[in-house]
């Protein structure tokens, strides 16, 4: 409630001011992780937890003056990402591979220079792709697309991307992801610097300092399915979202570790795969704050992953058969590129009506391509895609850099 009337007062009240929700967004990660890692400790099935969950449970309260530090560690307090207390405390114990720097400040160095690579990139290019231009009556006098015979008289991807509508949302997309990348991958290095983003290759047991990396450049300019793109985006959210809201709500409450607790198995079962992640969406949208343009994002990002799910499901079998490989997965890539940058456009907008109006400047073309999938899909869809039963395998990632 703390952090909704916060965004609440910023917007509402006195916008003017610096808006200061990023520590209490990173407190609100931090607290998810401790209280859930606390309530897995005291149930009577541990080891039936999901492998990443299991490793951390919180069995005992820590002391008062380790939790302070963990709640207020100051490199990432701004921007994140944040981390777990079972983390800290291997972190301040100086327990493997906390206790090794070979490597660390080379890291940090070179995390330092993209993330500042990143923001000079969104200095340049943010005057040409803006919000303000699409708001313009004269952005709709623009062609809706290319005209083919005119695209190679020109090699100013500037003069191309401000003369075509489509290809703006491209560019634009792009444009808002530097401003992000600066700024996780500048806090990162402060991480490694301090050696808390240290740790061990699962595949070959040597140290790299990925431990906190809260978004990949590559896994996001290259994602091949709205999955992969959703797992390399603001990953530590992404983490705390999949395992505090999404798996919360997918599986039924387990038995309590407390005299006079009802043994039985609970009858319970958890919502449905569709319903858990609409909802976790809303969580996520509710954090991130409450301008209009974030539950509109959100809603169609929902709608895009169970899209991409569908689609994976209906056409991956044909992988390497009837569709060549690398066809697939270009396909994949342009598919999942396009349809992100179309919905995340009008991201960060305050008001509802701007969100609406850049849409429309091409025709909600994205909104109809989405509807015709989910009914394409739900009248003539893949068997596979029914919804699992409760008590079946969750479907969790394990995290494997732990």
């Amino acid at each position: 409630m703390r952090i909704l009337e916060s965004h609440l007062e910023h917007q509402w009240i006195d916008q003017s001011s610096p808006d200061n929700t990023g520590p209490f967004m990173m407190l609100i990660i931090k607290l998810g992780f401790y209280i859930w890692s606390i309530h897995d400790g005291t149930t009577e099935s541990i080891d039936q937890l999901p492998g990443e969950i299991k490793q951390s449970v919180i069995q005992s309260p820590p002391p008062l003056l380790n939790f302070l530090g963990f709640c207020f560690f100051f490199n990432g307090w701004v921007v994140g990402p944040a981390f777990e207390y079972v983390e800290y405390e291997q972190f301040i114990n100086l327990m493997p591979p906390f206790n090794y720097t070979r490597g660390r400040y080379f890291a940090a160095a070179k995390l330092f220079v993209v993330g500042l690579i990143s923001i000079i990139a969104y200095l340049i290019l943010d005057p040409i792709f803006s919000h303000a231009r699409m708001l313009q009556p004269e952005f709709l006098q623009e062609p809706f697309w290319f005209r083919y015979f005119t695209l190679f008289k020109t090699i100013r991807i500037a003069h191309l991307g401000q003369k075509y509508r489509l290809l703006y949302f491209q560019l634009i997309g792009v444009t808002q992801r530097t401003k992000f990348y600066g700024a996780w991958k500048a806090s990162e290095s402060s991480l490694t610097l301090s050696g808390l983003n240290t740790a061990e290759s699962p595949i070959d047991k040597k140290i790299v300092h990925n431990r906190l990396e809260n978004v990949s450049i590559s896994g996001i300019e290259l994602a091949s399915c709205p999955r992969d793109f959703v797992a390399s985006w603001n990953k530590i959210t992404a983490k705390w979202l999949r395992r505090c809201v999404y798996y919360r709500l997918i599986t039924p409450p387990p038995t309590q570790k407390r005299a006079g607790a009802d043994k039985r198995e609970s009858s319970k079962r958890g919502f449905s795969p569709n319903v858990a992640n609409f909802a976790t969406f809303l969580i996520s949208s509710i954090w991130h704050g409450t301008k209009a343009s974030y539950y509109m994002v959100f809603f169609c990002c929902a709608i895009l992953t169970i899209i991409g799910k569908q689609m994976r499901s209906a056409f991956h079998k044909y992988r390497g058969t009837i569709i060549p490989a690398p066809l697939y997965d270009a396909a994949g890539v342009f598919l999942t590129l396009v349809s992100f940058n179309y919905t995340f456009t009008p991201f960060g907008l305050l008001n509802w009506k701007d969100v609406i109006q850049i849409w429309s400047t091409v025709g909600f073309v994205g909104h109809y391509v989405m509807f015709a999938m989910i009914v394409a899909f739900t009248f003539g869809g893949s068997k596979s895609n029914k919804v699992r039963k409760a008590g079946t395998e969750v479907p969790i990632r394990v995290e494997k850099n732990d």
